[in-house]
């Protein structure tokens, strides 16, 4: 083969070689934009997520501050309730609520250890948000709450449980009306 061949042929190689490249071109210029696009929007998607997750995690915090003295507070019960779901990911928050709930639902336990267990909840969800060296365990224990106000709610404990009483048998079932002669 003479010297011009090759030349012819490496110049083919190189046509074709160069036609590729530039069809290459064209497909990442169609491309590009598109996934681009798809990127920006999976990232706009991903960060509103996150976002989402991040408030509702502040505002099971700022519920519990708020009404850290009051664990019967309408609001506490409401955010207790998303704790399991909103820390998915965190087993120590996780965990945290299980000790709380096991103590409220597992026998008579002390009103300090129910408590204790709360601001554990509380200080769980404090090192996960990353606010552990912000806070201080005296600080999620402090709560200003004054007497009259526990007074008041144990006064209506006490006539709710009075009434239920009067309307159910030891066993919770309701009790009957007497039956009216006719």
């Amino acid at each position: 083969m003479a010297s011009s061949d090759v030349a012819a042929w490496v110049q083919a190689v190189a046509g074709i070689f160069t036609f590729g490249a530039a069809a290459w071109a064209v497909i990442a210029a169609y491309r590009a934009p598109k996934l681009a696009a798809a990127f920006a929007d999976e990232l706009r998607r991903s960060s509103t997520a996150d976002d989402a997750i991040r408030n509702e995690k502040q505002w099971i915090l700022s519920t519990l501050m708020r009404y850290r003295g009051q664990m019967l507070h309408h609001d506490v019960v409401s955010a207790l309730n998303m704790v399991e779901i909103t820390f998915v990911d965190s087993m120590d928050v996780r965990d945290a609520y299980r000790q709380w709930w096991n103590t409220i639902e597992g026998g008579d336990h002390p009103p300090a250890l129910r408590r204790e267990r709360f601001y554990g909840i509380i200080t769980a969800i404090v090192a996960d948000m990353g606010l552990g060296r912000k806070l201080r365990a005296s600080d999620i224990e402090r709560a200003y709450y004054p007497n009259f106000v526990g007074r008041r709610i144990e006064v209506e404990l006490a006539e709710t449980e009075r009434r239920w009483n009067e309307l159910h048998n030891p066993d919770g079932s309701a009790k009957l009306p007497p039956a009216h002669p006719g």
